[in-house]
């Protein structure tokens, strides 16, 4: 470091800079798509859960008899008038 101008002390510290933004933009990224994933699979979970107790408990959806209560569906054929 001795040996370095300024200019060159401060375009190492602009690198160290420029690689710490990037490791923390990388480290940001991965951690979100960890906790996506991690979202979706106790999504799919709780799914499962609802319609296996709805199915125990024998609820029907009317329009497409999938387990869920006929109020939470809107059938794909239905028209509605305007």
């Amino acid at each position: 470091m001795k040996n370095k101008t300024s200019e060159e002390i401060q375009e190492l510290i602009d690198n160290i800079r420029r690689n710490q933004s990037l490791e923390t933009h990388d480290f940001l990224l991965e951690t979100n798509k960890l906790l996506s994933d991690r979202f979706e699979a106790l999504a799919k979970k709780l799914e499962a859960q609802v319609v296996a107790h709805l199915a125990s408990r024998g609820v029907n959806c009317d329009f497409c008899e999938r387990y869920h209560e006929s109020s939470a569906c809107l059938p794909t054929n239905l028209v509605l008038s305007e």
